[in-house]
């Protein structure tokens, strides 16, 4: 089921790991213990913590700039019902690599 929702083309990346973690907490799968192997990087995690802040005050424009900052870092975010969720874009995989 979670292989069929995940390769799912009409759900992001987000979504499957938020389902992902879902089932995680469900059926207690450890994926959790995985996502402590990506390790994102505490300026990029604050800049996401000040992102949520500002859209939480309808600060929208000041929201996305700092989106533009975190892809800038190499990372993605995808805005979810159970929090934003961060991962590396392909040009941070790519510095990954090295």
């Amino acid at each position: 089921m979670l292989r069929r929702a995940i390769t799912d083309p009409e759900m992001g990346p987000g979504e499957a790991r938020a389902l992902a973690f879902e089932m995680d907490r469900v059926l207690g799968l450890q994926f959790s213990y995985a996502d402590k192997l990506l390790k994102i990087p505490f300026h990029v995690r604050a800049l996401v913590r000040g992102r949520e802040v500002l859209r939480h005050n309808q600060q929208f424009v000041k929201a996305d700039s700092l989106r533009n900052k975190v892809q800038s870092l190499g990372y993605e975010i995808e805005d979810t019902s159970y929090g934003p969720f961060i991962w590396p874009n392909k040009k941070q995989k790519s510095l990954l690599k090295i």
